[in-house]
């Protein structure tokens, strides 16, 4: 079975630890690289801001309960999040 799907039926915060400790690890890193680029003047300051919602949408995953997998729904709850992300990057680089 496809780890992202046995992962989702994972209930209290020890079994999402141990199906998701390498997300939360690529999480931390994501966020420690951007904010090292940043600090560097490699990339702008306002480039933090896209990464947002895509941190805080993985870390509340932890929180939430086990949850039902959707193949119907699959990628779409996937499309705001990327048009947010996309429309804040742009910006990011052209402010």
């Amino acid at each position: 079975m496809c780890r992202r799907i046995r992962s989702s039926r994972a209930a209290t915060v020890s079994e999402k630890l141990r199906e998701g400790r390498r997300f939360l690890a690529g999480q931390v890193m994501l966020l420690g690289a951007v904010l090292t680029l940043c600090r560097l003047k490699i990339l702008p300051g306002l480039v933090v801001l896209p990464f947002a919602p895509v941190l805080v949408r993985g870390t509340l995953w932890f929180q939430r309960g086990a949850s039902r997998s959707m193949f119907i729904n699959l990628g779409l709850p996937n499309w705001p999040q990327a048009l947010v992300f996309g429309t804040l990057l742009c910006v990011a680089f052209l402010i």
